[in-house]
């Protein structure tokens, strides 16, 4: 069996692994990375970083937590008796802290608004700061944890008997990047301002990208 070689196919640098670790960043140009088993080769993950709404609180370290975000088809919804939302917003880290993950999923799923204006990574590429924070779950497993979050949004739903076969066709996955505030033993996104207890990364500590953010208006969003 042919091994990847962990490195960034653009730069040539060494990938930071981890056994966990299902997502790949480089440090050194910033781009993501995804190993496809299949081809067995690596893909190039498109992400964007979501313009915080919300102005930038003094205090605090302003993090970048990558979620993972999906569109719900119209037919479900429709089934769903209209009690689906039109997204799901599923966070791509703190898979071992389940519970948590979900509620702040529900949470920013539940909000109609739209995500507004975002700039993709690759016009940061100049900007001096870390790299993106990499995803622990993987596009297929957030694809599972949307779907169980769907079932906990709608109860009863959908008939017991179609459980077995059941499944979303969700289409429009995107990798994206939510700007927070980590403070106080808590993560407080600066979209909607939904935030949850910092538990969430555990010992992980997110790299401060406030200096990255505040460049978003120089780079052109």
């Amino acid at each position: 069996m042919n091994l990847v070689a962990l490195k960034c196919p653009h730069c040539a640098r060494e990938l930071p692994s981890a056994p966990e670790r299902r997502i790949f960043v480089c440090d050194e140009c910033s781009r993501t990375w995804r190993l496809d088993s299949i081809a067995r080769a690596l893909e190039l993950v498109p992400r964007r970083i979501l313009n915080p709404v919300r102005p930038l609180p003094p205090a605090g370290r302003i993090v970048l937590v990558p979620f993972w975000c999906m569109t719900v088809p119209e037919e479900t919804i429709r089934s769903s008796g209209n009690r689906l939302p039109s997204e799901m917003r599923i966070p791509a880290i703190g898979l071992q802290r389940s519970a948590l993950l979900l509620r702040w999923a529900e949470q920013l799923s539940r909000v109609r608004d739209p995500l507004g204006e975002s700039t993709p990574w690759r016009k940061l590429e100049s900007t001096p700061g870390p790299a993106p924070e990499p995803a622990e779950i993987a596009a297929e497993d957030a694809y599972d944890l949307a779907e169980l979050l769907a079932l906990q949004m709608v109860k009863g739903w959908p008939p017991e008997a179609e459980l077995e076969n059941w499944e979303i066709p969700f289409s429009s996955l995107e990798l994206v990047d939510w700007p927070c505030v980590h403070r106080r033993g808590e993560l407080e996104e600066l979209i909607f301002g939904r935030a949850t207890a910092d538990a969430l990364v555990g010992d992980r500590v997110l790299a401060d990208q406030r200096y990255r953010i505040q460049s978003l208006e120089s780079v052109g969003a």
